[in-house]
């Protein structure tokens, strides 16, 4: 009996002492709280996927080294759509240790600018040089041949990708190796992002922000506004750089992986990452911070008629994209609920979790 009101009576003078803590200190508690929270319900996750992902990469592109056959290139896309998958929901994660060391553009260099990929893989292919494919010195070789755009190209170019590498020449050989060299950096990636989350997680929840911001609130925002920029990328980059101004302007091949075919579905699974991170139930999401305010039940409403929108688009985005009839005007539309979303979270979210925006990344890029 004593022991429960000793602890009755401690538990009054915690909450006492509570009440008499400046805002700002309390406040601080709160979002390094959630800050942990978003790296354990949201980056962690994403990142632990990821890894697999590309350790599964890995072994489809030692497998198809060995035996360059169909089976293999059809093995080695199945493991690139699986990456690309898995990256797609974690590019949102532009806080923290994705964005040091360039490894964003060392996983996929796009949107490049004039074929910046092709001269650096053909400068490759030419010299021939297995010593710039080990993996310490292939860490630090140009973004444009190091990550998915590469590997894409070599994989999927052409009518039949499969003759450039089963032609027994020493052409063929090095892009066998390349290929390989590719799946081991993005899985030496991918594993040391989610190392560097997992280190992260308890100092965010101790208020410490490891450098990355000077409080917590401001970790808070930084990771807020990744969720934007992320959102700015498909509507500027991945829509917008296709769509062109008009149909006379638009540029087919410069939507993302349109080799691969995968332009749409990467806009699906952003879409599907970002409305987790912004309504999903975990604590790690901001609608923690609605509290029952009607911007919730809007935004998910928004975000339906947004994936309707874009599952209304019948042809790959490519071909929609130059289609003066039903194709171009579906994909306008799609653009035009997108960005009813990006209204609600650029205009009225920052508010309801008490942050301020200031710059994101792509500011200033002329994207």
């Amino acid at each position: 009996m004593k022991l429960t009101r000793r602890h009755s009576l401690l538990s009054v003078i915690a909450t006492a002492l509570w009440q008499l803590l400046p805002h700002g200190a309390r406040a601080a508690d709160k979002y390094a709280a959630f800050n942990a929270a978003f790296a354990r319900d949201i980056a962690i996750p994403s990142l632990k996927t990821f890894v697999a992902t590309t350790e599964a990469q890995v072994k489809a592109a030692a497998a198809f080294k060995a035996k360059p056959d169909a089976a293999g290139l059809d093995g080695l896309h199945k493991a690139f759509g699986d990456v690309s998958d898995a990256w797609m929901a974690a590019q949102l994660l532009r806080f923290g240790p994705l964005s040091q060391e360039q490894r964003m553009d060392r996983v996929e260099y796009w949107p490049e600018r004039r074929s910046i990929t092709d001269k650096q893989l053909a400068g490759l292919v030419s010299a021939a040089d297995t010593s710039k494919l080990a993996p310490d010195v292939f860490a630090r070789a140009s973004v444009a041949v190091q990550g998915l755009g590469a590997l894409e190209r070599l994989i999927y170019e052409g009518d039949n990708p499969l003759q450039h590498f089963a032609d027994a020449s020493p052409a063929a050989a090095y892009r066998l190796a390349l290929v390989a060299a590719i799946a081991d950096n993005l899985h030496r990636i991918a594993n040391e992002a989610l190392a560097d989350w997992q280190a992260l997680e308890p100092k965010l929840a101790k208020g410490d922000q490891a450098g990355l911001a000077a409080t917590p609130v401001e970790a808070t925002g930084q990771i807020y506004a990744g969720l934007l920029t992320t959102m700015q990328i498909i509507a500027d980059q991945k829509i917008g750089l296709p769509l062109g101004k008009d149909i006379n302007l638009a540029k087919p091949n410069q939507a993302e992986q349109w080799r691969a075919g995968r332009s749409l579905q990467n806009i699906a699974l952003n879409l599907a990452a970002m409305r987790h991170a912004v309504t999903g139930n975990d604590a790690g999401s901001f609608a923690s911070f609605l509290g029952g305010k009607d911007i919730e039940p809007r935004l998910s409403a928004a975000f339906d008629d947004c994936h309707k929108a874009l599952a209304a688009i019948k042809q790959p985005l490519p071909e929609a994209v130059a289609d003066d009839k039903d194709g171009r005007q579906q994909v306008e539309m799609f653009y035009v609920k997108l960005n009813l979303v990006r209204d609600i979270l650029t205009q009225e979210m920052p508010g309801a979790i008490g942050i301020t925006l200031g710059f994101n990344d792509l500011d200033g890029d002329g994207a």
